[in-house]
């Protein structure tokens, strides 16, 4: 890592520990084949990045994938690699790779985003089904996010969104 990188890193960390605390939004996104189904593809998803500062200066990102999708508690740590492309392994031994970055409007400024794909992720889908259940109760919204889960099951991609905000 270079001398600038490892200061912009400890600043941002530091800029987050002298104003209190940061929070973390994480997003994940599947992306569908329906358009009917777009506002059904958007899950809460969790991240402890605010451990670690803003990827772009760390090289690392980390995030939960969310349960609706696997029905599973699973973590992943990707890591930028000497090609500039990000890689790693989740915790149920899967791996994932990604092509990560901001945006350019402002509003993609504020996120950084990854579009990852997974090769050999667990999915228990009776355990997702109850998740679904539980989250989203039965009816409408239940049946548009199984839709998308079923999707993601068969190709187990997408994008992970992350932004560290100071309160």
């Amino acid at each position: 890592m270079s001398h600038s990188r490892a200061l912009i890193g400890f600043w941002a960390i530091a800029l987050i520990s002298s104003v209190g605390f940061a929070r973390v939004d994480a997003v994940y996104t599947v992306p569908t084949v329906a358009p009917g189904l777009a506002a059904a593809a958007t899950f809460e998803a969790r991240s402890d990045q605010d451990a670690y500062g803003a990827p772009e200066a760390t090289g690392i990102m980390r995030f939960m994938l969310p349960s609706e999708l696997t029905g599973l508690e699973t973590e992943f740590e990707l890591k930028r690699q000497a090609d500039n492309s990000w890689s790693g392994i989740g915790s149920d031994g899967s791996k994932v790779e990604g092509a990560c970055g901001r945006g350019g409007s402002d509003e993609e400024k504020k996120w950084f985003s990854c579009t990852v794909k997974f090769d050999g992720l667990k999915i228990d889908t009776v355990s997702r089904d109850v998740t679904l259940e539980k989250v989203f109760g039965r009816g409408f919204e239940f049946d548009q996010r199984s839709l998308v889960a079923r999707h993601f099951e068969g190709q187990p991609i997408g994008v992970i969104k992350v932004r560290l905000r100071c309160d």
